[in-house]
């Protein structure tokens, strides 16, 4: 399989926590449409998709350098039941990693794509009317000139 071809919305660090057998391999999973629980699924097919966030492997190199420090943080916070305190570089990390995680799904990115579609088209719709608008000026103007 080409190098991360599957890249995970959810860090695999962070599925690691919640792995049944602490074997880091395997989660509990429910799926929903067949309403089947599976008590050992595969931890690496979980919450991911091949090149989600493209072939270029940009963004998940930039994911990575995040998720290794997060996994640190959490690991600690898990351990001492203690958050970082407030102002320090790990304080600041987590909360990066808080908000680039809420959008790093697939619903949240294709409500941005979406979102960003709908004002590329008001754009375009605007510059359509400025060029109907201008083509319309300089035919009254050759008209009376």
């Amino acid at each position: 399989m080409p190098e991360k071809k599957k890249q995970h919305t959810v860090p695999k660090f962070y599925l690691k926590f919640f792995s049944n057998k602490k074997d880091n391999k395997t989660i509990g999973i429910f799926n929903i449409k067949s309403e089947r629980f599976i008590r050992n699924g595969s931890l690496e097919s979980q919450a991911c998709k091949d090149y989600f966030y493209g072939k270029d492997k940009k963004i998940e190199d930039a994911l990575q350098v995040i998720e290794s420090e997060a996994s640190r943080i959490f690991t600690s916070l898990i351990r001492d039941f203690r958050l970082p305190d407030k102002g320090t570089s790990d304080y600041f990390t987590l909360i990066v990693h808080t908000v680039y995680q809420a959008s790093r799904t697939e619903y949240t990115s294709d409500a941005i794509l979406i979102s960003l579609l709908k004002q590329l088209i008001k754009k375009i719709s605007v510059l359509r009317i400025i060029y109907l608008w201008s083509n319309f000026v300089l035919k009254i103007r050759r008209r009376f000139h």
